[in-house]
Order: C-alpha cells, then sequence, then structure tokens
C-alpha cells in the first residue's frame, strides 16, 4: 500500500464566497508538480533510488495494513521518533502544576506549604540532578511496551452536559478539552458513574492525556481510564511520566477522524526507561518529575517572594 500524507497540494485557499477561482485558489507553491508527482508514485512507487520522490520525500510511506484493516492512515504508517524527551515532560508538569496552583488560588489559600508539602526546599538532591542531566542529554536506556501490560484500560461513563448541573458539587467533571487539567466544573451526580481516580484519562475524540488525582465523572467522549496493576507504582510522579512518554507514542496515530479506542490500544506500545538490568526504572521515572516540578515550583516561589506576593 501507498500512503502520502497530501495535505500541503500546493495551493493557498482562501474563504471568499464571491471572489474568482483566481482569488481562492492560487498555485502557492509547485502545485501542478506535486499532483504530477502523486499520479507518478501511485503508478510507479518510490522508484530507484527515490527517483519518484521530490516535494513528498517525508511524506510518503511504503506499507502493509493488518487484516484488521484499521490502519488505513498515513499517520499509522509513517516512521515517527516516538522517544519522549525533555519538553515533552516539561510540558506535562507544567500544565499539572498551573492546575494545582489555579485550585490553590481558587480556594484563596495561597500559602508558600500549600504548592506542595514536599518542595518547601527547591534544592535539587544529587539524584535529581543527575536524573535530569540523563534524560535531558538522551542518555537513558529505552524499551518498547505494551500500554496494556501495565494498565487495566476501561470505558469510561459518558455523561451528558446537559445531563449534569455546573458548580453543583465537589467531584470533577473530566472532559476530552485542553486546559484546567481537562476539569470543566465540580459537580454533583449518581456516585455509580464515578471513575476511580489516582488513574489516568485519554480524551477518546481528542487524545488529550491526563493524570486524575481523585474520583471523577467522564463526559460523553468515549474517553478511556487507565488504572495501574500495580499500586506499588500508582504515584502522581510516575504516572505524570507516563502522561508524556503515552503521549507521545500516540499523539502520531490517533485524530478526530481516527480516534483512539479500548480495542486499539490493546495492541499499542510505549517507550520506557530501563535499568541495565533491563527492569523498568521508575525510580528514574519519580525521581526525573520531583526535580522538574522542583524546578518549577521553585522559579515560582522567587517570583512570588520578588514581588512580594507571598503569604508567610
Amino acid at each position: 500500500m501507498k500512503f502520502i500524507d497530501f495535505s500541503n497540494d500546493g495551493y493557498t485557499r482562501q474563504n471568499r464566497k464571491k471572489s474568482s477561482q483566481s482569488v481562492n485558489l492560487r498555485n502557492t507553491d509547485h502545485a501542478t508538480e506535486r499532483y504530477d508527482e502523486v499520479v507518478r508514485l501511485i503508478r510507479y512507487g518510490r522508484g530507484a533510488h527515490d527517483e519518484n520522490l521530490q516535494y513528498y520525500q517525508d511524506c510518503y510511506v511504503e506499507d502493509y495494513i493488518t487484516l484488521d484493516g484499521n490502519d488505513w492512515t498515513y499517520a499509522q504508517h509513517r516512521n515517527v521518533d516516538v522517544r519522549p524527551v525533555a519538553e515533552d515532560f516539561q510540558r506535562v508538569v507544567k500544565d499539572y502544576l498551573a492546575w494545582q496552583i489555579g485550585e490553590i488560588i481558587r480556594n484563596d489559600n495561597v500559602h508558600e506549604e500549600s504548592l506542595d508539602t514536599n518542595y518547601e526546599d527547591c534544592t535539587l538532591t544529587d539524584d535529581e540532578a543527575e536524573a535530569l542531566r540523563r534524560i535531558n542529554e538522551g542518555k537513558v536506556k529505552m524499551k518498547e511496551v505494551s500500554i496494556v501490560d501495565f494498565f487495566d484500560v476501561r470505558n469510561s461513563h459518558n455523561i451528558l452536559k446537559s445531563d449534569i448541573i455546573l458548580g453543583s458539587g465537589n467531584t470533577p467533571y473530566v472532559t476530552a478539552s485542553e486546559g484546567n487539567n481537562s476539569i470543566v466544573s465540580y459537580v454533583s451526580y449518581d456516585d455509580e458513574m464515578k471513575e476511580e481516580g489516582n488513574s489516568i484519562m485519554i480524551g477518546g475524540k481528542t487524545l488529550v492525556i491526563t493524570y486524575q488525582p481523585k474520583d471523577f465523572f467522564s463526559n460523553d467522549s468515549h474517553n478511556l481510564v487507565l488504572r495501574f496493576n500495580d499500586e506499588n507504582v500508582r504515584t502522581e510522579n510516575i504516572q505524570l511520566f507516563f502522561v508524556a512518554a503515552l503521549y507521545k507514542s500516540l499523539s502520531h496515530k490517533y485524530s478526530w477522524g481516527n480516534s483512539i479506542s479500548n480495542k486499539k490500544i490493546q495492541t499499542d506500545t510505549v517507550l520506557l526507561p530501563v535499568t541495565s538490568s533491563s527492569t523498568f526504572d521508575y525510580t528514574l521515572m519519580e525521581t526525573y518529575i520531583r526535580a522538574l516540578k522542583k524546578n518549577l515550583i521553585g522559579c515560582l516561589l522567587n517570583k512570588l517572594h520578588a514581588n512580594g506576593k507571598m503569604k508567610k
């Protein structure tokens, strides 16, 4: 099979209904040549020494589909580096801390100890500094493993927004949206529809992945709830590490038109750090995320102290 990302066909389009075609559709990037190249690729493939590839060099894959036929999109076959890097983890931790701080402010409790009682001193230990260095420099051995080897994966309950009253309770109502840890409001609803907290939620339609520390209600976006099988590693920091690693592994495969599902995730994999003896390095995961938190919280506290905004 031939898979092509044809999103850039060389034409620039504008939404002007009363304008002429010359205005609405303009050849701005070798459109004619790009269409000719697609025809050649379909008829002859990439050719010897990629002679038929010029404009779609990085957007063309020749591969096989499975017997199930559910891997028919280009995104599922392109070669993508799914190794999580420092920026992936920083984004996850920043977003999570921003939500936590927002909760503190919303509850009118901006005391230093409220940010995290474990991080009153944000000086990194030697182990934390070493974890940062190793991951920042990409000097960590990684292993590709099946996601379902670690998690019990379940479909969430589906609660329509029209069926709840926003602000009616204390339980998070979580959706597949980005921002605020995907929490839209806090509501009261049927307790039997709650999802168990201290788990990871994947937005089915949007692939937004979040760690949910408390029991929550889920909206109707065909979301998945992932709960660690091993309760000994069911910590906040390790699960935040997994959030970043999962998103890096899955984001290139799924989109609104090809959403993730419980069936599909059964064959999906994730890259995780392992020790020299090839056991999963949970200590590194925990230490690294703790180090990121210390750096970010320490930076925030310094700014608040400097501006005289932190209560003693």
